[in-house]
């Protein structure tokens, strides 16, 4: 059993999609040889963090905060529950610059040098706070039902080429930084904001960016 390290910011799924790779399986192929649903792993069940916990001989508390629970139409993501359509989890969003260093890093077996980070699912989010640089969006993965959430898997199935997309120099925003921080738990943007769910504060800010920038007659789309 090959067993690989829980990167920052890494969400469950690429976790385990990795731990798979890493001993030759797909993620719901290892999934069951390991006696647990891939299922599980994507709406992040107790028994499913316990079980890799125990599996990558990690601590639970971490895969526990990697963990993105499921509840009705909403994905729980560390401190907030978001509505899907502000989550997309099926889709293949990057930055070029974080894969460009997981190339980079020969600590790690070639084929799972890369992994998902949690914060790249979340459309409020645009540019990567490392590198200051647009998040590619690749779309959705070519693979459905369960299978689309096998990070490896989906790369080696997507036409994403060896250089990962144009790098595109952006600056981090104030208001990206608040909704990074709020899945961390982290609320010092005023009583307004503070006292709603990311998702509505999210959208507040965007409709009323929208307006100062385009007018108030604007079409959102």
């Amino acid at each position: 059993m090959y067993r690989v390290p829980l990167f920052n910011d890494e969400s469950l799924t690429s976790y385990c999609s990795r731990l798979a790779a890493a001993n030759v399986k797909t993620a719901p192929d290892f999934c069951l040889d390991m006696g647990i649903r891939f299922q599980d792993v994507i709406q992040g069940t107790e028994f499913a963090v316990k079980r890799l916990a125990e599996i990558g001989n990690l601590p639970i508390e971490k895969l526990q905060h990697a963990a993105i629970g499921k509840i009705g139409d909403s994905w729980i993501v560390g401190s907030e529950t978001i509505h899907h359509k502000f989550y997309v989890r099926t889709q293949i969003r990057i930055c070029p610059r974080c894969f460009e260093e997981d190339t980079r890093a020969l600590d790690r077996m070639p084929a799972i040098r890369h992994y998902m980070r949690r914060s790249w699912s979340l459309q409020f989010v645009r540019t990567c706070p490392d590198h200051n640089c647009a998040l590619n969006d690749f779309g959705r993965s070519p693979l459905h039902a369960t299978r689309c959430h096998d990070f490896i898997d989906s790369l080696m199935a997507s036409d994403i080429g060896p250089g990962f997309g144009q790098v595109r120099p952006r600056t981090f925003s104030n208001f990206e930084r608040f909704s990074l921080e709020r899945l961390e738990g982290i609320r010092r943007h005023g009583g307004t904001l503070d006292s709603m769910p990311l998702e509505r504060a999210g959208y507040l800010c965007e409709v009323l960016g929208i307006a100062l920038l385009y007018g108030n007659d604007t079409d959102q789309s």
